[in-house]
């Protein structure tokens, strides 16, 4: 009987040590991740600060300008102003052609 309790005071004192080993990684987990969190906030921070970068909500505001027209390349006017130089163009060639042959 006694053989039985020595066992399993023995085989609870481990379970205890065990749980108190997870504890310490649970711990220390979170020291590692809050470091880690920390590190990179105060990286952020630094390149921030170094750059001159603002959130949105606190950079100046801008005046929207517009962008200029462009004129319309599909003018009507146009269309038919370049399709009357091209047959101008052809004609002459036309002619230059007819002339060389004679």
């Amino acid at each position: 009987m006694k053989r039985n309790v020595f066992f399993f005071e023995r085989q609870q004192k481990k379970i205890k040590e065990e749980e108190e080993q997870k504890q310490k990684l649970k711990e220390a987990r979170v020291e590692y991740h809050a470091s880690r969190v920390a590190a990179k906030n105060q990286h952020f921070n630094l390149f921030h600060n170094q750059h001159n970068i603002v959130g949105v909500d606190k950079a100046p505001k801008k005046e929207v300008v517009e962008p200029p027209k462009i004129p319309s390349v599909l003018d009507k006017e146009s269309i038919l102003q370049r399709q009357a130089e091209i047959d101008s163009e052809i004609e002459k060639e036309y002619t230059e052609m007819i002339n060389l042959g004679q």
